[in-house]
């Protein structure tokens, strides 16, 4: 194999000390005690800010400002509601021993609207206490303060604490007030505290400073942080590594002392209150992840065995609490051989009452010899309606029992070792600068730093960016959800050829009826539609603005709702076509008569917006939260006449649908059976379907269900997310084919109910996209730009709520830029490993294979040949044959220069299992179906799928009586249609309700046919299905969840089912063998 790679010859130390050169003692009546000069927080990032009257609270990097430390300070800044409105940010969690000093760099703007800053600490008790000083100077100053002799006082109310600090400082928060109200920032770098040592601490230890971010052409450059806890300066030789990292090891560094967590990977299994409940998840490396019960038992205790798979002597245990308050109290125990299980003194009842994040638990001075663990999560026999078990636990045996490397993880790019010399207790900042460019990939930068014969190891990311400017009219399948012009430069420069604009609000743009501004004026969000919608444009980003939320005045809401107001649909739908109209008039192409205009400035044909949207998911009708609190018929009502509204501004403007929450046909194929008075369909009034999903915490390939559409619940439809599309594509192209299908929504949360990891989000966001636009999808749509606040769809964000660049990025412009210009469908090619996806992408000129596997890792397998190899990060490289290429869950992308003997054949398969496929679908296409689906009127009717096209079931309610033409009917009309809108399966949701004697009669066509019918006795009760033919009578027994019963009968003839006792018919289906 052939790489081509950049190489680092040369690279240049430098160390800046930026601490005191001796170290500092305490006076003690026994001994002197060192004092240790610490970095807690470089701050180059922060993740999460808290405020309390301050809107829009954000962290980015402070430009123009030069840092203390690191390569960046960073920007905090929101909008103040009133003076003394408060910003609080969590810069530093973990014990802070015998703690003499606290200090922060702040740099104060003439406008940073601040009237007194300092801090916020957490003490041994865990009370809450605070100090600040007077912001009376600008540029950077030093605040500096003694926790102990600061006049200190409680941060709010705290009746059970004393309003002392007690050591050991546990958190540590900078906060401010604002002066006025109105924007509101300072800039902060570089958290430092002066405190003992705690045990163990020696040596050397190293820790990156900066993001790890650069671009393509540019040589390395990253800093980081050496720290000396010894009482006398050293001379660090450190070596490192710089390895290309294409399947992003994100693998956690050995702690010095503690060495590796030795739990990571071990199987884990719970039992509840004696039942076995399997995974627990707590070794599984991601704190995304977690278990619990179900609400609502007397839950007594839960029980989590960890098989460590040898004897090791244990000297310190971690829990990540996640929210693990629910289990109160928790005993440890250990066993050599996972028979004999002997209490860890001190963890027994450990109270874990309010104790959140990291735990370091209390664990013996002399290690424990353990092969198997029991965690007893319990509350002293006291019942719980919940146990939620800790995210994460780890176990450690000590450095000395380890083997320290840095992990393996591609080809060396460079190599060398460098000095620095380190003041006694104190940190020192050292930065890698190289002289040669090196391409666009992932990377993993090593350290390691030996001091008296003790081993310290380090590693981090370090990504490099593409810097070519693609041609977005060559990226237009490709699109982004935005609400933030800050990063519209980001944004096109990864790639994206739309964006999808979501704060193209209704409310926002209208003040009263027949009163628009589309300029910013409207408060109190002053959205500035024509300068957001230009910048796109300038940018060469086509735009999608998407309306829903109706202003106070257009909306329909009872009188005693307060929540979720603008989630109710308008009094009179003319009112949102009117919208419509307006919006469309200023934006679209087309120049309307200035009469027709109820802006101030009467503009219009301004070229802004290239479509709209009309509404976003109104499936979802929760009424706490939900964009549209109605029925879907009322919904079909407003979306025809913001079409209306469209096309009478400009005709020519593409029209989508809403954004539906999910891609299953029993909620788009809505817009095909539901008829206008005049016989038309909400499909007749669009040239987009305009469809959202998201595979949350599962893969794409195999996911069979949505956590934003069946939230609370795994609802699995049997279908996965390919099968899905596949049904969705062909449902299209039987009823309105020239019509496109965008999906205008999906991504992965980092975190949250829904989320997992930045390495997991980068991996799978492309493979989701890819798998979309190969089965025929036009449009894909990332959400979202920026987010990571561990919250559904919060996360998502290709940046973080900083600005700061996620893996994700990298892996999306990398997909772009591999698939740019092609458009249509790919062709899958078969492979003997199902795990194993491979798509061709052909324009004529260019043969692109993308190839993964979406579990674990494997060679390739077969030789397509001579092949330009791009990693999903971008790294490129050469390769003779593709055999050996070893695949992971992050895409290859192979550009064929010679296609090999494998390569034909495998298309000739794949066209072949294709034409098999399409055969297949016709035939059972062919097969007569007769389907039932009972209940109210206006219910939302199944689909039949796997047999051809989706076919759509027939709606039955109590008064369908037999009809001789029909050819269906009861006998008798039914008792009552029932709806159970807490079932999220429209066959399982309605039925009728039928007394005993009453049957449904239906007739077949001659043949045989697989007869299936759906029925529950009263309340859920065992019952009967008796099913008459002409040959007599068959009854079958139907109970709890096994209620859907089988025959197999002849046709030509009329058959009756009926229940001798009460209960429900939920559907009915008979398809032809």
């Amino acid at each position: 194999m052939k790489h081509k790679t950049s190489c680092l010859r040369k690279i240049i130390m430098s160390a800046a000390v930026l601490a005191f050169a001796m170290p500092l003692l305490i006076n003690a009546a026994d001994d002197l005690k060192p004092l240790q000069n610490r970095i807690l927080n470089v701050v180059d990032s922060i993740g999460h800010v808290g405020a309390w009257q301050v809107d829009n609270c954000r962290a980015r990097p402070a430009a123009g400002v030069e840092p203390k430390i690191g390569a960046i300070a960073v920007e905090i800044h929101g909008d103040a509601k009133h003076a003394g409105s408060k910003v609080d940010a969590p810069f530093f969690d973990g014990e802070l021993i015998g703690c003499k000093s606290i200090s922060v760099w702040i740099y104060v703007k003439p406008e940073s609207n601040a009237t007194n800053a300092g801090f916020q600490i957490k003490d041994a008790k865990g009370e809450w206490l605070m100090y600040t000083v007077p912001v009376d100077w600008t540029g950077w100053k030093q605040v500096e303060v003694d926790p102990v002799a600061a006049p200190f006082k409680q941060a709010y109310e705290q009746k059970e604490h004393d309003g002392k600090v007690d050591l050991p400082v546990t958190s540590v928060h900078v906060v401010w007030f604002a002066k006025d109200g109105g924007p509101t920032s300072l800039v902060f770098d570089a958290l430092t505290a002066k405190s003992e040592l705690r045990s163990g601490e020696s040596g050397i230890r190293l820790n990156t400073a900066g993001g790890g971010v650069s671009d393509a052409g540019k040589p390395l450059d990253q800093r980081f942080i050496a720290e000396n806890f010894d009482n006398a300066e050293r001379n660090a030789e450190i070596s490192y590594t710089l390895q290309t990292n294409p399947a992003l090891n994100d693998s956690t560094p050995p702690d010095p002392v503690l060495g590796f967590d030795h739990a990571l990977g071990c199987k884990n299994t719970w039992v509840i209150d004696g039942k076995e409940k399997g995974d627990a998840k707590m070794c599984d490396g991601e704190d995304t992840t977690g278990v619990e019960t179900p609400w609502g038992k007397d839950y007594k205790e839960a029980v989590v065995t960890v098989e460590l798979g040898k004897v090791r002597d244990l000297i310190a245990m971690t829990l990540q609490a996640g929210d693990a308050n629910w289990v109160w109290k928790l005993d440890v125990s250990a066993s050599e051989d996972g028979t004999n299980f002997k209490p860890v003194d001190g963890l027994q009842s450990y109270n874990l009452n309010g104790k959140w994040g990291r735990q370091n638990l209390p664990w013996p001075k002399q290690p424990v010899k353990a092969s198997v663990l029991k965690l007893r999560f319990h509350d002293d026999g006291n019942g719980k309606n919940c146990i939620r078990l800790p995210v994460s636990l780890m176990v450690f045996d000590g450095a000395a029992n380890d083997t320290l490397a840095v992990p393996k993880t591609g080809e060396i790019v460079s190599s060398g070792k460098i000095t620095a010399k380190v003041p006694a207790n104190n940190f020192a900042e050292i930065s890698l600068k190289g002289t040669d460019p090196i391409g666009p990939g992932s990377y993993l930068l090593g350290l390691e730093v030996t001091l008296n014969g003790r081993k310290e190891l380090r590693w981090s990311q370090y990504f490099v960016r593409p810097v070519d400017q693609v041609d977005t009219e060559r990226t237009r399948r490709f699109g982004i959800n935005s609400s933030e012009i800050s990063v519209a430069e980001d944004m096109r420069r990864c790639g994206f050829g739309w964006v999808r604009f979501e704060n193209a609000k209704w409310q926002m743009f209208c003040t009263a009826k027949d009163k628009y501004a589309f300029d910013g004026t409207v408060a109190p969000w002053h959205v500035n539609h024509d300068l957001i919608f230009s910048t796109y444009q300038k940018l060469g980003m086509k735009v999608l603005p998407y309306v829903f939320q109706p202003p106070k005045w257009a909306r329909e809401v009872p009188a005693n709702v307060k929540k979720n107001e603008a989630g109710y649909p308008p009094k009179d739908p003319a009112d949102y076509g009117d919208a419509i109209f307006q919006l469309v008039a200023r934006d679209g192409t087309a120049t309307v008569d200035q009469s027709k205009l109820l802006t101030p400035d009467k503009k219009s044909g301004l070229k802004l917006i290239d479509a709209v949207e009309l509404w976003n998911e109104p499936n979802l009708n929760d009424p706490g939260w939900g964009p549209f609190v109605g029925p879907i018929s009322k919904y079909f009502e407003v979306m025809r006449a913001g079409a209306e509204g469209s096309r009478r501004a400009d005709p020519s403007l593409p029209v989508s649908s809403c954004g539906w929450a999910g891609i299953g046909l029993e909620v788009i194929g809505q817009m095909s059976q539901f008829k206008y008075p005049d016989g038309k369909t909400p499909l007749d009034f669009v040239d987009i379907v305009n469809v959202h999903f998201y595979s949350g915490r599962e893969e794409p390939e195999i996911c069979g269900w949505d956590p934003n559409v069946d939230r609370g619940t795994v609802a699995k439809s049997g279908n996965t997310y390919p099968e899905q599309i596949e049904d969705l594509v062909a449902w299209r192209d039987q009823l309105k084919p020239k019509a496109e299908i965008w999906l205008t929504e999906t991504g992965n949360d980092v975190g949250g109910p829904i989320g997992r990891t930045e390495r997991y989000q980068a991996a799978k966001v492309p493979r989701t996209i890819m798998i979309a636009l190969a089965l025929g999808i036009e449009k894909v749509f990332i959400y979202r730009e920026k987010g990571s606040d561990p919250a559904m769809h919060a996360g998502a964000g290709l940046l973080r709520n900083d600005g700061s660049v996620r893996p994700v990025w990298l892996t999306t412009a990398t997909l772009i830029r591999q698939l740019q210009g092609f458009n249509g469908r790919a062709l899958r090619l078969p492979s003997a490993d199902p795990k194993v996806w491979m798509y061709l992408w052909e324009d004529g000129q260019r043969k692109v294979v993308a190839t993964w596997r979406y579990e674990g890792t494997s060679k390739l397998g077969v030789d397509l040949g001579k092949a330009n190899i791009t990693d999903s990060f971008g790294h490129a490289s050469t390769v003779n044959g593709t055999a050996d290429l070893t695949i992971s869950e992050f895409p290859l992308y192979l550009t064929l220069t010679a296609p090999g003997a494998d390569y034909e054949k495998l298309v000739s398969d794949a066209k072949n299992l294709a034409k098999a496929n399409a055969a297949e679908r016709a035939s059972l296409a062919a097969r007569p179906a007769y389907l039932f689906d009972f209940g109210p009127p206006t219910q939302r009717l199944g689909i039949l799928k796997g047999y051809g096209l989706p076919r759509t079931y027939t709606s039955v309610s109590k008064d369908n009586v037999w009809d001789e033409k029909k050819g269906f009917g009861f006998a008798n009309p039914a008792m009552d249609d029932n709806d159970r809108h807490w079932i999220r399966d429209p066959l399982e949701r309605d039925s009728c309700k039928v007394n005993p004697g009453n049957t449904f009669k239906f007739k077949l066509a001659p043949g045989k046919f697989r007869l299936k019918i759906s029925a529950e006795g009263l309340n859920g009760q065992e019952g009967n299905i008796t099913l008459k033919t002409a040959a007599g009578m068959e009854q079958k027994k139907i109970a709890g969840k096994e209620h859907v019963v089988e025959f197999v009968v002849d046709g030509g003839q009329v058959l009756e089912v009926g229940i001798p006792g009460y209960g429900g018919l939920n559907w009915l289906s008979a398809i032809g063998e």
